[in-house]
């Protein structure tokens, strides 16, 4: 495939629960784009799945996108572009992680889980 010609990281700004804003897509796509001079698209709230669906058609023939995004909406992706089963529908909500060091505090997500790495 090449390079990428398009990164995509999802926004999930602080709620009105308390939760902090989570730039951790953002700064996966970082170091890539600071590597090809390319800028990160840094538009879409993570619960924009038509707007992510919509971006995502709007590719030119033979485009490539990277898109970092929160793992609990990759079933809706593939559901609203009609590729059912692509993706898994359910996520553990503990991985129990055995490595040699500690997740920070901070990268562990209450609602969501701490298993954010299983693909």
């Amino acid at each position: 495939l090449g390079p990428p010609d398009r990164l995509v990281a999802s926004v999930r700004p602080p709620n009105a629960h308390g939760e902090d804003e989570s730039v951790r897509p953002l700064e996966t796509l970082t170091p890539l784009s600071r590597a090809l001079s390319l800028p990160v698209e840094n538009t879409l709230r993570y619960t924009n799945v038509d707007g992510f669906v919509d971006r995502l058609q709007k590719l030119a023939a033979g485009e490539t996108m990277c898109v970092a995004w929160q793992h609990s909406f990759l079933d809706a992706f593939v559901r609203r572009l009609g590729l059912e089963g692509l993706a898994p529908t359910s996520w553990p909500r503990s991985c129990n992680y055995t490595g040699p060091w500690a997740e920070p505090d901070y990268a562990m997500d209450v609602t969501e889980g701490n298993c954010y790495d299983l693909i």
